[in-house]
């Protein structure tokens, strides 16, 4: 008689369940059998398969659950990536389906068994304590694969605590990004991207859009090739080549790139002498880039009375991703020996033709007159600014005027720029004129002429182009000298 402590001494671990805690017992004195009951509870476990982003859960991915892999020491090996290694397989079990037929048993243990929830989940009873490996056989389409997970399975009991595991598949996310050469994201360009067939070529059409300065994120697209194409370039931007490209099995982003480059210009200044119309060496020039406010350049012209620019830009790209028209500024800082300086800035522009147009080139004839002239300032270094004044946009000429099968194009004080002709190797030229004094000298100018740049020969008969031009001219009401698809009135 009296008061004693029951203790559980042999559990049975290998039927799920555990130990119970121990109980206190009064053993009476009565000649009736004295029952006590130890109830042993037994282990729950669910098993979740979620989003990593939206948290809701993954239907049909397949998983499968291990005896972990154990040392000396009991405890679980890793591989050389830090994973647990499996060991013998407890069960497979394709997830987030419907099961209607109740509760599995799981043959490879005493008494465990499970049942699917109603939010997917795989809700298991008696598996007995100890660590497992949770392994992702099947991923679900649009999905990374997730890396194999550790569980520790405790000993508690379900009426204490059902425990729980989430096992999360990130989506795919191919991320596109769209720039100019400088790294720039641009807006306006209308791109798609298709399905890659095993020839090459494009398959589905698995989304479209127009770009908007920033990065374009995807997300669950299945793994495999594709093809990212543009169907049309902003205004300002070369078009460019397909890019193909191959989603692959990551939870990180996966960027593609694909670049419209910035059509450029050259500049080339031809000097002579004013009367004879000599070639002249040694005038150098300064190339000041007026929107950004900065020397770009100095050229000068050698034996051949030449100097050429590099390529330079014919616009940027704004904060806005759109194309921003550079102007920039020649000026003659240095005369050639025995003559004047001109100190006449020349202001011009590098104007948008269309996405196939890589390179403009603008060439323009000046001379000097004879004579002497205090010595020029040293010009400024290429990179530096001269820290002031605002810009002055280029005039807008007068009505083009037919004469002698030709052009006379009335430029206050400017140069213009041109366009590339559909002539091969041709330009438009439009050069530098002086504001007519009165209606005298109205037709004091230079000519706008249409010349073989690299051969200095007059290229074929233009006129069929020029009178369809001249009726083009007339509906625009523009003002400018252009061409077809590069009329300044669409492009300003």
């Amino acid at each position: 008689m009296g008061w004693y402590i029951l203790e559980e001494t042999g559990v049975p671990y290998e039927y799920g369940h555990v130990k119970s805690e121990p109980m206190e017992i009064e053993v009476k004195e009565t000649r009736d059998v004295q029952t006590f009951v130890m109830e042993d509870d037994y282990t729950q476990l669910e098993i979740s398969k979620l989003d990593t982003d939206t948290k809701a859960p993954v239907k049909g991915a397949g998983l499968a659950l291990y005896k972990a892999e154990l040392d000396s020491e009991g405890k679980p090996v890793l591989d050389g990536q830090g994973h647990p290694k499996p060991g013998e397989l407890i069960e497979e079990r394709t997830i987030g389906g419907e099961f209607t037929g109740g509760r599995l048993s799981i043959p490879s243990t005493r008494n465990a068994s499970y049942t699917v929830t109603e939010q997917g989940a795989i809700h298991i009873d008696y598996l007995p304590i100890g660590y497992y490996v949770l392994v992702e056989i099947l991923v679900p389409e649009g999905y990374a694969s997730a890396p194999p997970q550790l569980i520790h399975l405790k000993e508690i009991g379900g009426s204490v605590e059902i425990q729980t595991v989430v096992m999360e598949d990130a989506p795919l996310k191919p991320v596109i990004s769209k720039t100019d050469g400088t790294g720039k994201e641009i807006s306006g360009a209308v791109l798609e991207v298709y399905q890659m067939l095993e020839d090459g070529s494009k398959g589905t059409l698995m989304e479209r859009w127009v770009t908007n300065a920033r990065p374009h994120l995807m997300t669950y697209l299945p793994l495999g090739n594709y093809v990212l194409a543009e169907v049309r370039a902003p205004h300002g931007y070369l078009a460019a080549e397909e890019v193909r490209f191959t989603v692959k099995d990551t939870p990180a982003l996966q960027w593609v790139t694909m670049q419209d480059l910035i059509p450029q210009g050259i500049i080339q200044v031809k000097k002579t002498d004013e009367e004879t119309k000599q070639l002249l060496a040694g005038a150098t020039f300064t190339i000041k880039n007026l929107t950004q406010n900065r020397i770009v350049e100095s050229i000068r012209t050698g034996a051949d009375g030449t100097a050429v620019s590099q390529k330079l830009p014919s616009g940027g790209t704004g904060i806005d991703g759109k194309w921003e028209l550079y102007t920039y500024e020649i000026i003659e800082t240095q005369a050639p020996n025995g003559y004047v300086l001109d100190t006449t800035p020349y202001q011009f522009q590098f104007q948008y033709v269309d996405d196939k147009t890589e390179l403009v080139i603008l060439s323009y004839p000046l001379s000097n007159k004879k004579g002497t002239d205090q010595p020029p300032s040293p010009p400024p270094k290429p990179g530096g600014g001269d820290g002031g004044g605002s810009i002055t946009p280029p005039s807008t000429p007068s009505e083009p005027t037919r004469v002698e099968d030709r052009w006379e194009i009335p430029v206050i004080g400017k140069i213009i720029a041109y366009y590339p002709s559909r002539v091969a190797g041709a330009f438009q030229k439009l050069v530098k004129k002086s504001p007519p004094a009165s209606a005298e000298n109205r037709r004091d100018t230079r000519w706008a002429e249409s010349m073989d740049l690299y051969g200095g020969n007059p290229v074929a008969d233009r006129r069929p182009a020029v009178e369809k031009q001249e009726k083009r001219q007339k509906k625009h009401g523009c003002g400018y000298w252009c061409l077809p698809r590069s009329c300044r009135s669409d492009s300003i």
